[in-house]
């Protein structure tokens, strides 16, 4: 629940299902299982779901022109990590830097994804996602068709080697 919280900023559709996934093992219902889930939750934390919400919002409200340039360096650490990585794509690399981000200001994962956007096309004139794909084109694409060449190399070596086991 605080994962959830903390990547989009909402509870309630999962809190939801959690409670109705857990009543359907107990012999009570959804209602009793969603008050045991935030008892939980508070036990743990020392603090419920709303509190944790309505910082998470504070945090984002009270954010200043230095954060928004921290998101301009982790939206480019993206590229760069596409470049330098072994195979990472760009909505893996976006999210690995979101969660960094995200650590640093105390925000959610949303909020730091919709920083990371919007400082970078405030610094450059194109899309981040196009600027992201383009990179993934050029740099993920053939790793993994490299890979998957090799697969297939290796595959019609085994079925040449077997057909010349069975004759």
């Amino acid at each position: 629940m605080r994962r959830e919280s903390k990547r989009s900023g909402t509870f309630k559709d999962k809190l939801g299902d959690y409670a109705n996934a857990f009543a359907r093992s107990e012999k009570f219902d959804g209602a009793k299982a969603n008050i045991i889930i935030r008892d939980i939750y508070k036990a743990r934390y020392s603090e419920s779901m709303k509190v944790t919400l309505d910082g998470l919002k504070a945090r984002e409200a009270a954010l200043q022109d230095h954060d928004k340039s921290l998101a301009t360096s982790h939206a480019q650490a993206v590229g760069q990590q596409i470049e330098q990585g072994d195979k990472v794509s760009f909505y893996r690399a976006f999210d690995s830097e979101a969660v960094k981000l995200t650590q640093t200001l105390g925000v959610t994962e949303a909020t730091a994804k919709t920083l990371m956007k919007e400082a970078f096309e405030e610094h450059s004139d194109q899309s981040f996602y196009d600027w992201g794909k383009a990179l993934e084109k050029q740099y993920y694409t053939p790793q993994i068709e490299k890979e998957r060449a090799e697969r297939q190399l290796a595959k019609n070596q085994e079925q040449k080697q077997s057909l010349r086991q069975s004759r």
